[in-house]
């Protein structure tokens, strides 16, 4: 039984991960569609790197 709690509770840290990520993501979109802050501001405020908003402006900004 052991195993499986260790299993679930990974499972969760995993899925939370990723919803906080998708969710930092949304945000760091939303703030550079209304040009809010620079673009390491966004990274800082969103725990995004510079690297990941910078594709995500491309991505907004074909």
């Amino acid at each position: 039984m052991d195993g499986y709690k260790a299993g679930l509770e990974e499972a969760y840290k995993i899925g939370f991960e990723i919803g906080y990520r998708k969710e930092c993501r949304k945000i760091a979109g939303r703030l550079l569609q209304m040009g809010i802050g620079s673009l390491q501001d966004i990274a800082e405020l969103t725990s995004l790197s510079l690297s990941e908003v910078q594709r995500l402006q491309a991505r907004l900004n074909p």
